[in-house]
């Protein structure tokens, strides 16, 4: 919820090393996790806006970190390739059974949360503008 305190996991990122959750948070000022699957279409319609906003504020303290609800690793490697998602991105590959879905209330996909570096979450399924508005607020 906002205002509580992330939960900390640790999942495969796409090179079969782990990728922890807390490891990014320290070393940046926000942290945009985006919960997403290649087979979701409104999420994949999303991905030039989100690479905008990377652009525009990554250099600023902002990272992002994907998180894949995908089951089939060519499915999952092959939509960052296509879409050139250039963040760290990770996948248990374990579809709606990943932990995170139940750990961070993740009910349908697209699906967001807003971490500031002491850990604290700030915003949950911002989109466009919205999270555009809240980044800037946030950076200043």
């Amino acid at each position: 919820a906002i205002g509580k305190p992330m939960i900390d996991f640790t999942m495969p990122g796409m090179d079969g090393k782990d990728i922890t959750l807390s490891e990014i948070v320290k070393d940046n000022k926000l942290v945009f996790i985006d919960f997403w699957a290649s087979w979701c279409g409104p999420c994949r319609a999303s991905i030039p806006e989100l690479k905008e906003i990377y652009a525009d504020y990554h250099d600023k303290g902002l990272e992002f970190f994907a998180v894949s609800y995908d089951d089939k690793r060519e499915n999952w490697l092959k939509a960052i390739e296509e879409e050139e998602l250039n963040w760290p991105n990770a996948s248990n590959l374990a579809g709606w059974n990943c932990p995170t879905a139940l750990q961070y209330a993740i009910r349908g996909i697209p699906a967001s949360v807003l971490i500031t570096q002491d850990g604290v979450i700030v915003a949950r399924s911002l989109r466009g503008q919205e999270l555009r508005e809240k980044i800037e607020e946030l950076l200043q």
